[in-house]
């Protein structure tokens, strides 16, 4: 099984006056690993905006967005019962966003917890991709979330769909190192 970091490593501590910013940006270069993946999040990217705003294309990735947007919401609804307050009611949708309403809390606190939360939550998707078992769990987290919101669905196309990305995630289970 390969580790998440084979480069070199420090055999003795830095002290504060080696710490100048030419060793800092040296120390800052990503290994090869580490390159591959920040690539292929560029590459994701380029590719994920197109399909999240382009009214057709937007619907091959729904089970994608209703996941993404569903942790965003989530996240905006721990941060209000936290915070004291109370959740009255959580709208997601696809092609629009979603909205939770909230009685009292602390408004700056659940304003902000919705981006915070899903960049943490991203990081942490970045971080488990570095390794396979990480990233199989990950997939096994994510296969979960993409079912959840099934529940209330109605549109065959996004079961559908949504059943593709699943046996996507499955299929990757049985690579080697996928």
């Amino acid at each position: 099984m390969a580790t998440a970091y084979d480069g070199p490593t420090a055999t003795r501590a830095v002290t504060p006056a080696e710490t100048s910013s030419s060793t800092l940006v040296s120390t800052l270069t990503p290994v090869n690993d580490q390159f591959l993946t920040l690539y292929m999040m560029g590459v994701f990217l380029v590719l994920v905006i197109p399909f999240w705003f382009l009214p057709g294309a937007r619907t091959i990735i729904a089970p994608l967005k209703l996941y993404v947007i569903g942790w965003h919401e989530l996240c905006h609804m721990m941060a209000a019962i936290l915070s004291g307050g109370k959740v009255t009611s959580v709208t997601i949708d696809p092609m629009l966003g979603g909205c939770t309403r909230v009685d009292g809390g602390k408004p700056a606190i659940i304003l902000c917890s919705g981006y915070l939360g899903s960049t943490i939550v991203g990081g942490l998707y970045v971080l488990a991709a570095w390794h396979t078992l990480g990233a199989k769990i990950a997939s096994f987290a994510t296969a979960v979330g993409l079912l959840c919101p099934l529940y209330k669905v109605r549109d065959k196309l996004t079961f559908l769909i949504t059943a593709f990305w699943i046996g996507l995630l499955i299929g990757f289970w049985f690579i080697d190192h996928a």
